[in-house]
């Protein structure tokens, strides 16, 4: 990725990150919606972009299903820090304690999630994003207290 592109791209989120706090904010619908309103930003025909929260440190975007799964999956939470590394791409590194954190700050405390690594053959790894799939009921296998 051009080097100038990277500054800029750097600059701009170290001034935006500035403007929030640790606390993750919910970021207004008119700033992330695309123009025509008719046209929601949709992850192929299976996602549909639902939310987006965001602090100083994490963006957090709120996927609702639409169709296959959503009789398992309530929504899905795609987390990336909001520093870029110097090929352009998200600053990766999030730990279970930060995820754990997102989760609860976007007011999924009390629902289970799990994070799914495919088989090598379906991997789709374009960015820096952990994905949390927020269960509508607990696993039978997930461990308890």
């Amino acid at each position: 990725m051009d080097p100038k592109f990277v500054r800029a791209a750097r600059k701009h989120l170290h001034t935006t990150n500035k403007a929030y706090t640790k606390r993750l904010e919910l970021v207004p619908v008119e700033e992330w919606q695309r123009p025509a309103a008719s046209l929601p930003i949709t992850y192929g025909d299976r996602m549909k972009l639902a939310l987006v929260w965001r602090s100083s440190q994490f963006l957090v975007q709120v996927l609702e299903p639409l169709t296959d799964y959503a009789g398992e999956v309530y929504r899905v939470l795609g987390v990336n820090r909001t520093a870029i590394d110097d090929e352009g791409k998200w600053v990766a590194g999030i730990t279970w304690d930060e995820l754990m954190e997102c989760k609860r700050g976007v007011g999924y405390s009390e629902l289970s999630a799990v994070e799914a690594y495919p088989a090598d053959s379906e991997v789709v790894n374009v960015a820096n994003i952990r994905w949390l799939w927020i269960l509508k009921e607990r696993p039978d296998f997930f461990w308890r207290q």
